[in-house]
């Protein structure tokens, strides 16, 4: 178990399209902008695709390295222990486990973050994680180890700019579409913050936005849900089958079944839901993903069916 794998054909053709995504984007707009200066639209277009792609994959860890310094640090030896006696039943050296990093979260996963040149590989584990049972506590983590080990995680962190761009634009689309007034109580997405308590905007001037944003986002939407579920929802499944190889199937599925029923999802960045043994994105924000609402669902049925 000491050997590091090669992402699946299937990630790797996840990565290329979310990698894509900035790539088009930006080279689509220097385009627009070349045209009515006389500069080569293709030359202008290939800058941009090169801008566009370095940029989306500096983004990820530089994102991520935020993200985790944002989180309020805290001590739990335990945890650091548990992560070292899982490494040494996987043989991972101890020159080759990643730093571990506990948060002061209530949030019922952990996260593996690796950014390559750009990071050191984490373990990124909240305070609630002690309350795992043993068998559940080993299985996540062997869970994030091997996302490491397979590389899932170093696409995932490198691709994640990219994703969160797509959300991010998808979203905005959704809540423009879904605008109530000031009086409704519901919450947005933790992606866009508060609701817009603004009044004096007309309805039509929310759905007319709304509908545009939506209707330039397709093209970009169709790669990033594909590379979504072929890049983060193929390598959780593969890191399941790991697991469940090494005898720890029954704890994973504790593990997952915790994570779904427990409460938190929104005392955990949404940058690190992709990153996670299990998904804890609210409904909303899950509303835009290419990995599912049922993802967590679908993962333990798929467990349970070949134990």
């Amino acid at each position: 178990m000491n050997a590091v794998t090669r992402p699946g054909a299937g990630e790797a053709v996840g990565a290329l399209l979310l990698a894509a995504v900035p790539a088009a984007l930006v080279a689509l707009l220097a385009a627009v902008v070349a045209a009515p200066l006389s500069v080569p639209t293709t030359a202008a277009s290939a800058v941009g695709a090169a801008v566009g792609l370095l940029g989306g994959v500096a983004a990820g860890p530089l994102l991520i390295r935020r993200t985790v310094r944002g989180l309020p640090a805290a001590e739990d030896d335990a945890v650091t222990e548990a992560v070292d006696a899982v490494a040494v039943d996987l043989g991972i050296p101890e020159a080759e486990r990643p730093a571990v990093r506990v948060v002061d979260s209530r949030a019922a996963t952990l996260a593996a973050v690796d950014g390559g040149l750009l990071g050191t590989p984490t373990l990124v584990v909240p305070t609630r994680f002690r309350e795992f049972d043993d068998a559940a506590r080993d299985a996540a983590i062997a869970h994030a180890l091997t996302r490491l080990r397979n590389r899932n995680a170093l696409l995932v962190t490198l691709t994640l700019g990219a994703a969160l761009l797509v959300e991010l634009w998808t979203l905005v689309g959704i809540e423009l579409l879904r605008h109530r007034d000031a009086d409704d109580e519901d919450e947005g997405p933790r992606m866009l913050g508060e609701r817009d308590r603004r009044r004096g905007i007309p309805p039509a001037a929310y759905t007319g936005a709304g509908v545009l944003l939506l209707l330039l986002a397709v093209p970009f939407w169709i790669a990033f849900a594909l590379g979504d579920r072929l890049l983060v929802g193929g390598g959780r499944r593969r890191a399941d089958d790991a697991v469940r190889a090494m005898d720890r199937g029954e704890g994973l599925i504790d593990a997952l079944a915790f994570a779904r029923d427990a409460a938190g999802d929104r005392d955990w960045p949404p940058a690190l839901d992709r990153l996670s043994v299990s998904p804890l994105s609210d409904p909303a924000t899950r509303r835009a993903r290419g990995t599912g609402r049922n993802e967590t669902r679908l993962r333990l049925a798929r467990i349970h069916a070949t134990r």
